[in-house]
C-alpha cells in the first residue's frame, strides 16, 4: 500500500493511530511515521502489520494482527529473555514486563547529549580511579526474566553484574535521553522498573522541555519516605548523588555545545 492508501483506508475505517498501533503491537509515534510517510527507515514487518489491520477488520483485539501474521511469535506481554536473544543481531528493542517495545535510531542532538554525559563520567571515573565503569547504549540490562533493556548511559559499580557480556542486575545509576517515541517509557515504565529492581539514581534528561528530573531511590526501596526527586534545567550544574555530588554534568555547557 501506498502512504495515500494507508491513509484513505485509516479514514475509512474511523481508526485512529492509537487504535492502529494497539492491533499491530507497535508504538504509536511508529504508526504515525509510517502512516505520515516520514519514516523511511521503517523495517518492512511494520508497515507490513499496519496494512494487515487496515485491510483486515478494525475488530481486531490488541497485539492480534502481529500475532496473527506471524510478525511476533507471542501477543504482547507474554515475551521473555528467551524471544529477545532469538532476534536478528540488527533488531533493536526492548523488553518491559513482557512487551516487546520498538527502539528507532535516535536523532543528533539525542546522541550528542548522551555522548556528553558518558564522557563527564568516563572522565570523573578516571581521574579519581574510581572502582566503576560508565557504559553508553547499545548494551543489554536484564533486570529479570521479562525485561531487558537498553539504557542511554549508565554506571555500574559491580563488575559480578557483568555475565556473558550482559549487565544481568540494576545499575548503580540510569541516565535516558527522551526522544518522542520513548516519552512515556521512560517516564513511567522504566522509572517504576528501576525503582523496583535497585537503581540507586535516574536522570531523565528532556531536551524538549530543556528540563533533568532526578530521582534518588535510595540505597533499598521501602516506599515514599525513600524517594527523593529534584528538578534542574539546561542552566544547571547537576550533581551525581550516588558520587557523593563530587562530579558534576553542567548542562549549559552541553547546551551550548550541541550542532542541533
Amino acid at each position: 500500500m501506498t502512504v495515500q492508501e494507508m491513509q484513505q483506508r485509516k479514514r475509512e475505517l474511523g481508526l485512529t493511530n492509537q487504535e492502529i498501533a494497539d492491533r499491530c503491537g507497535l508504538s504509536v509515534p511508529t504508526v504515525q511515521r509510517i502512516i505520515s510517510g516520514s519514516d523511511i527507515n521503517s523495517r518492512a514487518y511494520s508497515k507490513e502489520m499496519i496494512e494487515a489491520v487496515l485491510m483486515d477488520t478494525p475488530k481486531l483485539r490488541e497485539g492480534e494482527a502481529a500475532y496473527k501474521y506471524g510478525y511476533m511469535k507471542k501477543k504482547q506481554g507474554e515475551y521473555t529473555l528467551e524471544d529477545y536473544f532469538e532476534l536478528p543481531e540488527d533488531e533493536r528493542c526492548e523488553i518491559i514486563n513482557g512487551v516487546i517495545y520498538d527502539m528507532t535510531a535516535p536523532v543528533v542532538s539525542h546522541q550528542d547529549i548522551s555522548g556528553a554525559i558518558y564522557g563527564i563520567f568516563w572522565t570523573h571515573i578516571k581521574n579519581n580511579k574510581g572502582p566503576c565503569k560508565t557504559f553508553s547504549s547499545p548494551i543489554d540490562v536484564i533486570l529479570d526474566d521479562k525485561t531487558i533493556v537498553q539504557p542511554d548511559v549508565l554506571i555500574l559499580c559491580d563488575k559480578n553484574k557483568i555475565e556473558k557480556g550482559r549487565i544481568k542486575g540494576a545499575p548503580d545509576f540510569v541516565v535516558e535521553v527522551v526522544s518522542p517515541s520513548s516519552r512515556s517509557r521512560d517516564h513511567v515504565l522504566k522509572l517504576n522498573k528501576y525503582m523496583e529492581c535497585g537503581v540507586r539514581e535516574y536522570w531523565i534528561v528532556d531536551p524538549l522541555s530543556e528540563k533533568i528530573t532526578v530521582y534518588l531511590f535510595g540505597e533499598e526501596w521501602g516506599g515514599e519516605s525513600d524517594l527523593e526527586i529534584y528538578e534542574y534545567s539546561f542552566d544547571d550544574k547537576v550533581p551525581v548523588s550516588i558520587w557523593s555530588k563530587e562530579c558534576l554534568v553542567d548542562f549549559a555547557e552541553i547546551k551550548e555545545n550541541l550542532w542541533e
